[in-house]
């Protein structure tokens, strides 16, 4: 089962893996307004989506999925984080 959760600071590395990986920028990716959630599975993170935060009103900053695993291109971890972050709530 895939799980989603706000990014911890010691998960920033993988955060930060996967957006290498996936050719995205980490220019201005650590801001602390931002939020970055993470679809974890077997307690590997699989997949990130950041939000840059402007008042009440946010930017997707970044969707990315681990780059190695045929299971989640294309599948559901970077759409839970993107849900999860389309909440009202903010995790």
């Amino acid at each position: 089962m895939t799980s989603v959760r706000r990014a911890a600071d010691q998960g920033w590395p993988a955060v930060e893996g996967l957006l290498k990986a996936n050719g995205l920028r980490l220019a201005g990716a650590r801001h602390p307004q931002d939020i970055y959630l993470v679809a974890v599975k077997n307690e590997q993170i699989v997949a990130t989506a950041g939000l840059e935060v402007h008042g009440d009103a946010g930017l997707l900053r970044s969707v990315a999925v681990l780059a190695d695993s045929e299971e989640f291109r294309g599948a559901c971890p970077a759409s839970a984080a993107f849900m999860a972050l389309a909440l009202p709530e903010r995790a």
